[in-house]
This record gives structure tokens, sequence and C-alpha cells, in this order.
């Protein structure tokens, strides 16, 4: 057990020193099922874990922007009360409440920036997504084929055994890490699509067919050249995606 503990302190303390940086947390992401194995051992006293409230800062505000298309093929966009949202928009402040859900879709978009780096794992959540949306799927109902298209399957079938296991394997671990991390989001986009969500202002007479996820970076513009902006707003490369609802 002390192995399990000090194996466990190495890996955290590592995180600490690295920081957000996302090159380094997917590096993380991807070691040995053995050395996850050791973590989750360790995990289960709850006497070693990391510090998770702020142990480290970001450097960077990415926001994940939700668009609709209707059957005109016109896009709307899913405002939120106090998240940024178009480069006009003054920042907000509700004292002393936290609105609890554009705050979570702060650490959303964090732990999506990371996933843009790792071309798999970025892959899954996007099938995760797709199909936990399409479908309305909650944990009552869900099963792991669920996430294997048709297409998917037949190429596995292809494959020999000892490969087949390997990326069920990884399949299986990367959508159990896009479940702790993101079943609420998926659930509320889930809401959205089916017109169960009423936080926010959607014309529910439209017929949506489409629904948008894009990940962007905003920070405050300084430039002065147009004085009606207070963001300055970029989209991260390869971090839009479609659902087909």
């Amino acid at each position: 057990m002390l192995v399990c503990f000090l194996y466990t302190f190495k890996i955290f303390l590592n995180r600490d020193f690295q920081g957000n940086n996302p090159e380094n947390i997917n590096k993380n992401d991807n070691r040995s099922l053995l050395g996850q194995k050791i973590i989750d051992v360790a995990q289960v006293s709850r006497s070693m874990n990391a510090y998770g409230l702020f142990r480290v800062m970001t450097t960077t505000r990415p926001e994940i922007l939700i668009e609709l298309q209707d059957q005109d093929s016109t896009w709307s966009n899913v405002n939120f009360n106090y998240k940024p949202g178009l480069e006009s928009e003054r920042p907000k402040f509700f004292l002393p409440h936290m609105p609890r859900l554009d705050w979570q879709m702060w650490f959303e978009a964090l732990y999506l920036e990371r996933l843009v780096n790792n071309p798999f794992e970025y892959a899954t959540y996007q099938r995760f997504l797709t199909v936990m949306v399409k479908d309305d799927i909650t944990y009552s109902n869900l099963k792991m084929t669920d996430f294997l298209n048709d297409d998917s399957k037949k190429v596995l079938e292809k494959l020999p055994f000892n490969e087949q296991r390997t990326f069920i394997t990884r399949l299986n671990r990367s959508i159990n890490i896009h479940l702790n991390s993101s079943y609420w989001f998926a659930r509320m986009l889930s809401k959205i699509a089916n017109g169960k969500e009423n936080y926010f202002k959607i014309d529910r007479q439209k017929n949506y067919v489409k629904m948008r996820i894009s990940l962007k970076h905003y920070s405050f513009d300084h430039s002065f050249s147009n004085n009606d902006n207070w963001w300055k707003i970029n989209l991260k490369d390869n971090s839009s995606f479609l659902i087909k609802l």
C-alpha cells in the first residue's frame, strides 16, 4: 500500500509543477493502465489526493459556444446570463451569488481545451456528446456499444483479437473519463436539443436540426480600435464540431 501512496504522491506533485499546460496534461492521461490502477487503489482511502481547488491558475480563458441551426439553415446562439458571449458584451457581476451553470461551463471549456491536443480523446469526446444528445441517453440506459457506429464496428471486426481488445479497453477508459467529467454537459445539451431546458431563451417554434459546439479563446480588447468591444475572440483551431439532432 505504501508503494501505491508514494506513486500517487509523485503523480500529483508532478501535475502541480507542470501546471495547466495542455501538452503536459495529455502526457499524464496517457500513462500505463498499471499506473492508473495504482492511483485508483490509493485513492480509495482518500488519504493521498490532488488538491483540486485552483492549485494552479489558468493562463487562457476558453469558452464554449453553443449554436442551433433550424430548417432554414439559420444559426442561433444559445446565450448564457453571465459568461462572455458577443465581443460587445460587458462583463457581468451578480453578488454574492456565483452563477453555477456559467461557472461549470468554464471548467468544461478547460477540459475541452486539453482534449483538442489529443486526437483520440477529442474524437471520443465528439462521439460521446453526439450519442448522448441525439439519443437522449442517461446512465440508466447507457451501453458502451452505443459509442461505436456501424462503420467502426465493421473495421473493428477485421482487426486481430489483441488489437480489438486494446482498442476496446482504450475506448472504455476514454468514455468513462468523459462520463465522469461531462455527463452533466451532455444532459444539458440533450435538454436544449429536445426543448426541455427553460433556462435559455430559445425560440421553441423552430425545428432545430443541428447543434454546433465551438471552443473560443477570450481576452480583453485593449486595442481601442473599436470602443464598443470588450473582448477579442479567437476560434481554437480544429475545435468546432456538429451534432445532428
